[in-house]
């Protein structure tokens, strides 16, 4: 089930890269997996409709909060489905979606 928010609410979204490191031992694979910066962060945020932002670090509005893990606050202005891809590239390279559900305000 989706997370669910409210028109107001502010989210902080996280994307945390991971870097692989292979080995075998005894002719037995094995990996093991480490927290690692990629060469680029972007994050594009889908709004309900359709309107999509693209955010990076390094000036784009991504910041880092430590090796591997970046974030973004989002304000969520408008009810609906939002969708969020966080996409890395080099040697940690990796992509992942999410999405959340924010409710319509309620009236007095």
């Amino acid at each position: 089930m989706a997370a669910m928010f409210d028109v107001g609410d502010t989210v902080r979204a996280w994307g945390v890269f991971k870097a692989a490191t292979f080995t075998v031992t005894a002719g037995v694979p094995a990996a093991t997996y480490a927290l690692a910066d990629p060469t680029t962060v972007t994050l594009l945020v889908q709004e309900p409709d359709g309107t999509q932002t693209s955010h990076t670090h390094g000036g784009g509005g991504v910041s880092k909060h430590s090796t591997g893990a970046f974030y973004r606050d989002i304000a969520l202005t408008a009810a609906g489905t939002w969708r969020l891809r966080w996409a890395g590239t080099g040697a940690a390279a990796a992509a992942e979606e999410t999405l959340f559900l924010v409710r319509e305000q309620a009236t007095a």
